[in-house]
């Protein structure tokens, strides 16, 4: 088994006659220019003309570029076969049928399925956390590869699901930093403590799965707009991630910069590689051109809010919306500790959806959102708002179906304090925003609303009402 690193989440796995191009992206930013790579990527021509099969882990950016699927030559992609998982809207298949690849193949769950004759692999949805992920599994050989990119398994029941469908793995590649909003630009010592977590994650996963090596890798980045810029301080480098390997698991750290190339089983001097990620690294910051906004006028922002209401009725009836919005709602402040109150239950019974207050920095102007009023202006200062951010990227929200996970990775956005922020526990002002791009995120992975949400709804409220009852 040869590996030869691209980029960022990007290698090729070469096995005998497969050759296998996971998660491509070579150039560009992405997450509405919030992200951009830190180092050159490395793909070259020959390579291309060699490639069997291309593996995407799922629809995000920094995984599936459509800019770079284009740029490969229309007649190496007749013998390339495009892998992805089983997913409800087809649209990743769809879009690379179009481009010309030799076949385009969904990969059902649990289910091994043949390269060549040496060669297999698994594909499986990852549900714990953005609900559209997946990793591979390759088997060539008594030789094991996993691929689990940002997957987010962070617990040793969940690397132990795994390990029970792959056995032990000879290389893990996994995320070694954390990759989206860790809180205001002030928090650096939040950043800080969920890059501890990405490494403990590491550890996790290496233990459950019995690595040999693990490969930190899906952490190459860096945030590159004037808004999120401050995310960076608190993010792991190389050196440290492969450092806390050495020294925190029984596996040996496999570090590649773009362009090398390694052998499973050869000796390997992780500390060069690395070197060279950290000099690109540190070079960037030393002069960093960072990205602008451009402003959007609150008249266009208004009928968009709108349009983006209407997206989300159409998928179904009124009623069935607001009961599932009203129990997310409610969950939201169960959840962060907010329970048990009479207000809250009676919001529920009625289907009342809370509504976000937004502060749009460059206008200086505050909103509230709700369903299916849409953006109203309101008199609040920024502190009374719930979230604070760019007209450009509350149009990116409205405009696309997955804008608000968009701004949920991408950080470009800052949570007001206040008074009330502080009797209130935290995540839950954003989250009366984010709930409302959650459903349009659930929409568009093909996420169906049906009579069942309302019995759910209804459940949920006679439940807790029971509850209370019971207490009193």
């Amino acid at each position: 088994m040869k590996i030869s690193f691209v980029n960022h989440a990007s290698l090729i796995v070469e096995t005998g006659d497969v050759v296998l191009l996971c998660d491509p992206w070579l150039d560009g930013t992405v997450f509405n220019n919030g992200w951009a790579l830190v180092s050159p990527s490395v793909l070259k021509p020959e390579q291309i003309a060699r490639l069997t099969h291309i593996w995407f882990s799922h629809e995000h950016p920094d995984h599936f570029s459509p800019s770079t699927l284009k740029s490969i030559p229309e007649k190496h992609r007749k013998n390339i076969t495009v892998l992805f998982q089983e997913t409800e809207d087809k649209r990743v298949i769809q879009f690379c049928a179009k481009l010309g690849f030799r076949a385009v193949t969904e990969l059902e769950p649990d289910h091994w399925i043949n390269l060549s004759t040496s060669t297999k692999v698994l594909c499986n949805p990852q549900r714990d956390e953005w609900q559209a992920d997946s990793w591979l599994c390759l088997q060539a050989d008594n030789e094991c590869f996993l691929n689990v990119n940002d997957c987010g398994i962070k617990t040793s029941e969940a690397a132990q699901r795994i390990a029970a469908k792959t056995g032990p793995v000879d290389v893990l590649c996994t995320q070694f930093s954390y990759a989206a909003w860790q809180g205001n630009a002030a928090a650096i010592d939040e950043h800080k403590a969920q890059a501890l977590k990405a490494l403990q994650h590491i550890q996790t996963q290496a233990a459950a799965l019995q690595a040999k090596f693990v490969m930190p890798f899906a952490s190459f980045v860096w945030f590159c707009h004037h808004e999120n810029y401050s995310l960076n301080t608190g993010m792991n480098r190389i050196d440290t991630a492969a450092d806390w390997i050495e020294t925190e698991t029984d596996a040996e750290p496999l570090v590649l910069y773009p362009g090398d190339t390694w052998h499973l089983g050869e000796p390997h001097d992780w500390q060069s590689a690395a070197a060279r990620h950290v000099y690109d690294l540190e070079s960037l910051h030393a002069d960093p051109v960072l990205q602008t906004s451009v402003s959007v006028d609150a008249e266009t922002l208004i009928k968009n809010s709108h349009q983006f209401a209407e997206r989300c009725y159409k998928s179904s009836s009124k009623f069935l919306v607001r009961s599932y919005m009203a129990m997310e709602s409610y969950r939201a402040r169960r959840i962060c500790g907010l329970r048990g109150q009479f207000a809250d239950l009676v919001s529920l019974a009625c289907l009342n959806i809370e509504p976000a207050r937004l502060y749009i920095t460059d206008l200086q102007t505050s909103f509230s959102f709700n369903l299916p009023d849409g953006l109203q202006p309101i008199a609040a200062d920024e502190q009374a708002c719930d979230i604070a951010l760019s007209s450009e990227s509350l149009q990116q929200c409205f405009k696309i179906d997955w804008g608000g996970e968009t701004l949920l990775i991408n950080g470009r956005f800052q949570e007001p304090q206040s008074p009330i922020k502080a009797r209130l526990a935290r995540g839950y002002q954003t989250d009366r925003w984010f709930k409302f791009t959650d459903l349009s995120r659930r929409l568009n992975l093909g996420f169906t609303l049906n009579w069942t949400v309302a019995r759910t709804a209804i459940a949920w409220r006679l439940r807790e009402i029971t509850g209370m009852k019971s207490a009193g």
